[in-house]
C-alpha cells in the first residue's frame, strides 16, 4: 500500500476549483485499497499570507468538513492539522540545512512574489519549499499529488530526499507526482496569453462550495464570455471563453459539442450557455452540500477526525524524526 499525501491552506472558502482539482479527486483515492491517504490542514503555510488568526480559525474546520463530505473515506485515511504535529517544524530545520539557499531563490513562486510584492516577503515564505519538503517526507509518503504550479516544490523534495540518502544512508523514498492535477479555470476573462486564470480566492473568479444553487447562477450570469458576442445574433469562439472552459470539467460530450456549435454559429445566446453550465454544476455539487450541511451540525465530529489524525501523523513523524535526529548525530542527550 503506498501513502499519499496532500495538505490544503486554510485560507478562505473551498471552491468549486478546489473541488474537481483536489478534494473529490483525495476522496476518491482514499476509496482505493491500494492507498492509505494523509490529508492535513496547513496553517502554517497559511501564515505566510493571511496574518487575522481569527480567519485562520473560522476556515480551518471548513476544510476537514469540506474533506468529509467528499466521503473521505477513514478507514485507511487520515486528516490532520499541521501545527497539531509539531515534529514537522523540527524535520523542516534539519531539511534546512541541506538546503542551498540559491536552490530556494531560483523557485518559479519565489522569483515572481520578489519581483511582483518584494515588500511583502517574508522569511517564512523563503522558507515555505522546505517545510513542504518536511510535510512530505515526515509520514515518507510515496506520491503527492500537485498541479504543475508546485511541481518545482516537489523537485525540491525529491532532491532533499536524494541528498540525506546519499550522506547519511539510505532512508527516505523519493516521492513521485500523481499526474494530471487539474487547475480548473476561474469565472474571469482571457488574459494576454491566451489562456484563463486558475480559480482562486484571491482572485475573487470562484464559484464557492459553501454557495447556494441561486449564488452560483447570480455569478455565472455576469461572468465574462467571448467580447466578440456583443449582440445575441453575433457568432463566437467558445475557446475565448471561461464559460466554455469550466463546460469541459461539468458536462457531458453532447452538451460540449451544443455549445461549441451554437455559439460558433449564434444559434444559442450566452445565457442558454449559462443556464446549462449553472445547473450541471448545482447537480454536480448538490450530495456534496447536503452531506456537508449535516456534519456541519455536529461538531464533535470534526475534533474525532482531527484527534485520530494527529495521533497517526505522529506516530509516523516520530518515527522519521527518531531515525534522521540519530543518522545526524542530533541524540537527545537529556533524556
Amino acid at each position: 500500500m503506498k501513502t499519499v499525501l496532500s495538505g490544503i491552506r486554510a485560507t478562505g472558502t473551498s471552491h468549486l476549483g478546489n473541488y474537481i482539482g483536489a478534494i473529490a479527486r483525495f476522496a476518491r483515492m482514499s476509496q482505493d485499497p491500494r492507498y492509505r491517504c494523509l490529508f492535513f490542514v496547513a496553517d502554517f503555510h497559511t501564515l505566510t499570507t493571511l496574518k487575522e488568526a481569527e480567519q485562520i480559525k473560522k476556515h480551518l474546520p471548513n476544510m476537514v468538513l469540506d474533506y468529509l463530505a467528499a466521503g473521505v473515506d477513514l478507514s485507511h485515511s487520515a486528516i490532520y492539522v499541521q501545527s497539531d504535529v509539531p515534529q514537522v517544524t523540527e524535520l523542516a530545520w534539519l531539511l534546512s540545512c541541506l538546503t542551498p539557499v540559491t536552490h530556494l531563490e531560483g523557485l518559479p513562486t519565489y522569483k515572481d512574489k520578489r519581483e511582483k510584492h518584494p515588500e511583502d516577503i517574508n522569511a517564512g515564505l523563503f522558507n515555505y519549499p522546505v517545510l513542504m519538503a518536511a510535510d512530505i517526507l515526515g509520514p515518507r509518503a510515496d506520491l503527492v499529488p500537485v498541479g504543475s504550479d508546485q511541481k518545482p516544490h516537489i523537485e525540491l523534495t525529491q532532491s532533499l530526499a536524494r541528498r540525506f540518502n546519499n550522506l547519511y544512508g539510505h532512508y527516505f523514498p523519493v516521492p513521485g507526482v500523481l499526474p494530471d492535477m487539474v487547475l480548473v479555470p476561474g469565472l474571469s476573462p482571457m488574459d494576454e496569453r491566451g489562456g484563463f486564470a486558475k480559480m482562486g480566492k484571491s482572485d475573487g473568479n470562484t464559484i464557492n462550495l459553501g454557495d447556494t444553487p441561486e449564488q452560483t447562477w447570480d455569478k455565472i450570469r455576469v461572468a465574462p464570455t467571448d467580447p466578440q458576442r456583443v449582440h445575441r445574433t453575433d457568432p463566437g469562439n467558445p475557446d475565448h471563453c471561461c464559460i466554455f472552459a469550466l463546460h469541459q470539467y461539468v458536462s457531458t460530450p453532447e452538451q460540449l459539442a451544443w455549445s461549441r456549435e451554437g455559439c460558433m454559429s449564434a444559434g444559442i445566446g450566452c445565457m442558454d450557455c449559462k443556464r446549462v453550465l449553472a445547473d450541471n454544476i448545482n447537480h454536480m455539487l448538490a450530495e456534496f452540500r447536503e452531506r456537508r450541511m449535516q456534519l456541519a451540525q455536529k461538531p464533535d465530529v470534526i475534533r474525532d477526525v482531527l484527534v485520530e489524525g494527529k495521533r497517526q501523523a505522529e506516530v509516523l513523524f516520530n518515527e522519521t524524526i527518531e531515525h534522521v535526529r540519530e543518522r545526524m548525530g542530533i541524540r537527545r542527550w537529556g533524556s
